[in-house]
This record gives C-alpha cells, structure tokens and sequence, in this order.
C-alpha cells in the first residue's frame, strides 16, 4: 500500500522568496522523510507541473529516489469540480481518483493554507520563510505510517545523526555542506 505525498515546491523545497542558488535548499529534508517511509511516493502539485514534465521534475530529486515521484495533479479550470473546495484539493482527489488511489492515505506538503479546506488535516503546513527543516522531518514522519517499522519515536540524538548523515550526503552530490 501506498502513501501518497502532493508537493508543492516554492516555500516547501526552499523558502518562498530565494536567490537561485538557494533552490531546492530543503530536499535533503524531503529526501530524508522519504528514506524513513519507502512506501511514500510524491505527486507534484507545484505551479512547476504546468510548464514541465513528470520527468524534468524527477531529475529535481536524488537519482534513488526519482522513481518516487510518481505524477503531478492535474490543472483543474476554476469554477470545475466541487468548488466548496480549494482548487489544490479538488486536484489531490481528482488525481487520487484518477489513479484508483482514492481509498488511499495522504498528506499534502504545502506553505499557503488557502489551498486546502480549512482544517483539512491531510495539511501539513511549511514555513514559507525557511521551506522544510529538520523539525518538520519528525514532524511529517510522524503523520505517516511507518509500515517497516511502527514503534519508531525519535530523540534528539537520532535527529542529530540524521542531520550529519544528510549533510554528508549532500556533500557527495553537490561538494557543500555546513560551515
């Protein structure tokens, strides 16, 4: 069974407003919730869907873990649809529906609460000032089942490893990392 993660990727993936070399800043942070939860896959729900494809935007994400990202909602007009629901909702249950997928689990990565119903809690809602941290990590792993492994509770000292683990991982694709 598969747990479906909907992304959108300005204020997510990096903060909102950002220079161009800071792009994609936070996908270690994604990378690594993905990591935790092999049974999550992404759907695009970024503004990005609607001048790309499904494969450019696979090439955004670590090679292991492209093969995650499985499609993009699609572009539903306003006015469609069931229009007591923001327009990003009506496309995650038009995409879960139009992937036989509408019984499944979900959780919707996003920094602007007007795209969902209010108090929909399939939200998780991203600072669009800093994009995902390491907090949110523990955080959106704990709102998706851990199919592998469903005791796990995290401390302090595995946030810690998990950052120096990620932080050299970063430094084997790109050569940056703190300091």
């Amino acid at each position: 069974m598969h747990f479906y993660i909907f992304l959108d990727f300005d204020g997510v993936l990096h903060p909102a407003i950002t220079r161009p070399e800071h792009r994609w800043a936070s996908m270690y942070v994604l990378a690594e919730v993905l990591q935790r939860r092999p049974h999550a896959r992404v759907v695009v729900s970024s503004s990005f869907r609607e001048f790309t494809c499904v494969e450019a935007m696979q090439a955004i994400f670590p090679t292991d873990l492209q093969d995650r990202v499985v499609g993009a909602t699609p572009m539903i007009p306003i006015g469609a649809g069931d229009v007591r629901l923001p327009g990003h909702h009506r496309e995650v249950l038009a995409w879960l529906a139009g992937n036989g997928a509408s019984d499944s689990s979900w959780l919707a990565l996003d920094d602007d609460p007007d795209r969902y119903a209010d108090g929909c809690r399939q939200l998780y809602l991203v600072d669009p000032n800093t994009g995902l941290t390491w907090a949110d990590v523990v955080e959106i792993c704990g709102r998706i089942p851990n199919l592998l492994d469903p005791t796990f509770e995290s401390t302090d000292e595995q946030l810690n490893d998990l950052a120096e683990r990620a932080w050299a991982a970063v430094a084997r694709t790109d050569n940056t990392g703190p300091g």
